[in-house]
């Protein structure tokens, strides 16, 4: 066993781990595919490998959680792996492709499903999108940004992966009528509070209407209005 793995074992596991060095803390700079994070692992990793190339303190909880990271990074813990299938969602990424020209990472969340664009500063994939459970985030699969291929993971039950495909299925087939099937008091896209009965009505607000080419006001306020809507991709 290598030192930087018996170091990684002991620290992970240890009540005082030990301040990576700066070896350890250059193998970890090098670690691209930080996708294996979910949103929540992503930004403490970013936040306290950060602090710990600048030397700052860290406390031996936050030392700890560097190292529990650095393993999941390096493969060490025991990962499903992801396989593609022949489930295709070109429709859905076109859609949210709409909003790339003002926010970084459009997103949308049906039930307990959210999909959202990889981060374009730490992902190793930018142009694909995650698909998770928005009040966890636990990572269900991934839809190819190039052609909507589904990858999916290989951790999935059966029951979940059934609920997850039904959700992105209704999406592909009609996203207007996915989003206004869903019962929400947050924006379905960036999750605000819905302060008036037009945002209530159409399930987002003027922004985020704005954003993704929608209709709101007096014609997203009224469902009748969305029967003759020119197709949306």
């Amino acid at each position: 066993m290598s030192n930087m793995t018996s170091n990684m074992t002991s620290n992970m596991n240890s009540p005082t781990p030990k301040y990576p060095t700066k070896d350890e803390l250059l193998a970890a700079t090098n670690l691209e595919d930080l996708t294996l994070l979910n949103d929540w692992e992503r930004e403490a990793w970013m936040s306290i490998h950060t602090r710990a190339q600048l030397s700052y303190v860290l406390s031996a909880k936050q030392i700890a959680l560097w190292w529990k990271l650095y393993a999941k990074l390096q493969g060490k813990e025991d990962k499903p792996q992801a396989a593609t299938s022949d489930n295709f969602y070109p429709n859905t990424v076109a859609f949210l492709s709409r909003a790339n020209v003002h926010i970084q990472r459009p997103q949308l969340t049906i039930g307990n499903v959210r999909i959202r664009r990889n981060s374009p500063s730490y992902s190793r994939f930018p142009n694909d999108y995650t698909v998770s459970n928005p009040s966890t985030s636990t990572y269900y699969c991934a839809i190819r940004g190039d052609n909507g291929q589904l990858i999916l993971s290989r951790g999935m039950n059966a029951t979940m992966r059934d609920e997850v495909l039904s959700i992105l299925n209704r999406i592909e087939a009609d996203p207007l009528k996915a989003i206004l099937s869903e019962a929400a008091d947050n924006c379905i896209f960036c999750n605000r509070e819905l302060d008036n009965p037009a945002s209530r009505a159409a399930h987002y607000g003027p922004t985020c209407a704005a954003h993704y080419g929608l209709p709101w006001g007096e014609k997203g306020s009224n469902k009748e209005d969305w029967s003759n809507e020119e197709e949306l991709i």
